[in-house]
């Protein structure tokens, strides 16, 4: 801001034209206009009162600080914290480590299996079926390779058996003998290695 120059109390003809003249100058030269471009210096701009308006582009070609992350588009975000984001498609280009954390899953509950139940591997790794009768299980595959576990429960009648998928096999090609007693728990675990199901089990838990 440039300053304002003061008339003296003897000053007169010449002289206060020179003057009056310099501080129209310096005010025209300091003023900011509702449109144009001015550059503004140690400026303070209340944005209570005021809107300021552009593209993602143009804040930060005028900032210099250009961590902007947009609703579109890819960014990279360092040293930033999520607080319970929803990730649709995760990808992960680097070993993740969860620390002193622990990394868990929900556990599908796909109920009663009646005689045919399909277990879809894509919306859990760990799933659950009640068997309410001898049922033939579908697999639908997940994305990659994955550890998966389905745990099996006799319902109150109990003695329910289960077909496999032929692309379950099994240590020394032999599928479990269920427990087959009311409200018993199987647990079977399966290695999908984006061709077989490698199962193994753990049997005649009590719910």
């Amino acid at each position: 801001m440039s300053s304002i120059t003061s008339l003296g109390a003897n000053d007169s003809g010449a002289t206060s034209r020179g003057v009056i003249n310099t501080n129209f100058t310096n005010l025209n030269t300091d003023k900011v206009e509702a449109t144009g471009i001015a550059t503004l210096t140690n400026k303070t701009i209340a944005l209570g009162g005021n809107t300021i308006s552009g593209t993602t582009a143009q804040f930060n070609a005028a900032l210099t600080d250009e961590d902007f992350a947009t609703l579109a588009g890819t960014e990279t975000l360092t040293n930033k914290t999520l607080t319970s984001p929803s990730i649709a498609t995760p990808n992960f280009t680097t070993q993740v480590g969860f620390g002193a954390k622990t990394a868990y899953f929900t556990e599908t509950d796909n109920g009663n299996s009646s005689t045919a139940d399909t277990i879809d591997w894509g919306v859990s790794n760990k799933q659950k079926s009640t068997l309410t009768g001898n049922c033939t299980f579908t697999f639908t595959a997940p994305t990659g390779p994955a550890s998966l576990l389905l745990k099996l429960v006799q319902d109150a009648t109990g003695s329910r058996t289960v077909t496999w998928p032929a692309t379950v096999h099994w240590s020394g090609g032999t599928a479990p003998i269920l427990t087959t007693t009311v409200a018993k728990v199987d647990i079977i675990t399966f290695y999908w290695d984006g061709t077989t199901y490698f199962g193994s089990f753990t049997l005649n838990f009590t719910a």
